[in-house]
């Protein structure tokens, strides 16, 4: 069983683009998370396929996307913020994955997978998402935890103490998520 957000949706203006990746990066440098720029001709012929080699399957060609991807923590999925020439969000798997590569995107529902990462680390992904959704997106999402909906941390809790099962986290999430709710809300109010 996961805990997962997902979220869809796209940009307000396609111009601030260019704002939203260069402030995705000071926030992930500043929270020390993991980051990803993808900077791909929006022009160009959409080829991009999953190969095997050895044994290891990874995509090749042009995924027509622009953007910055995010990992808020080891035990957690990364957050795409990739866009496609018509500014909707998507990732290089879902590009990929699309059996017509010339089709246009509508809309399909990202998600990252928090179960392990700790609520704090969830509740730092909502906040990121709502500044996000404010400022440069329009958004829609749907939190397992219910945190998007209620902003509520005892409800969130609950529910992730509830499927607490398998890895023990415990220690890297003390280290990891120590103020990390605080952390990201003193980011975004700079911006």
């Amino acid at each position: 069983m996961g805990f997962s957000i997902s979220y869809k949706g796209k940009l307000r203006k396609k111009n601030q683009l260019n704002h939203l990746v260069n402030e995705l990066k000071d926030i992930a440098e500043i929270m020390e998370w993991r980051f990803s720029i993808l900077d791909e001709d929006w022009n160009a012929a959409v080829d991009a396929n999953i190969v095997s080699e050895k044994g290891v399957q990874k995509i090749i060609g042009n995924c027509g996307l622009k953007g910055i991807a995010v990992t808020p923590h080891p035990y957690c999925e990364t957050l795409n913020f990739y866009f496609d020439k018509n500014g909707w969000l998507s990732s290089p798997l879902q590009v990929a994955s699309r059996k017509n590569k010339s089709g246009q995107n509508s809309g399909n529902a990202l998600s990252v997978n928090t179960r392990f990462a700790g609520a704090e680390t969830h509740m730092a992904i909502v906040k990121l998402l709502k500044h996000l959704d404010k400022k440069y997106l329009q958004l829609k999402v749907k939190d397992d935890g219910k945190y998007w909906e209620t902003g509520k941390a005892d409800v969130l809790k609950k529910k992730v103490n509830a499927v607490k099962v398998g890895l023990d986290t415990s220690k890297i999430n003390a280290k990891i998520s120590k103020d990390v709710v605080a952390k990201i809300e003193a980011v975004l109010s700079k911006g």
